[in-house]
């Protein structure tokens, strides 16, 4: 019995199969911080008032559970449009900001204010 699954398992490498399965890769969508839409990773997380990582801010605009600082939505692109622009060598800072104008209501934190 043992051969015999040996044998099937080296047809099915030779014919490109394998006996185990493989793991389905989810690529999951970028998340951004929902206030300056700076890209969300592990390192760069904002704290809650526990200590705990903030699943919505970064360490730039939420600490210990709250804002970093009081700015209006508008403040906010033209702080970000400048690196925004940088990071992306074809915009100027003028189409930085009409993309941000776009892009930051849809954000959490603008939308509260918004409502």
């Amino acid at each position: 019995r043992r051969d015999r699954l040996t044998n099937r398992a080296r047809r099915g490498m030779m014919e490109g199969k394998s006996r185990e399965k493989e793991p389905k890769t989810k690529m999951e969508p970028m998340k951004f911080c929902q206030r300056c839409r700076m890209p969300l990773s592990d390192y760069i997380r904002g704290t809650e008032r526990d200590g705990s990582k903030s699943a919505d801010y970064c360490i730039s605009c939420y600490e210990n559970g709250e804002f970093t600082q009081d700015c209006t939505m508008e403040e906010m692109i033209l702080q970000r449009a400048p690196l925004f622009a940088d990071s992306n060598p074809d915009m100027s800072f003028e189409a930085a900001v009409a993309l941000l104008r776009e892009l930051m209501p849809q954000l959490k934190r603008w939308k509260r204010v918004r409502q």
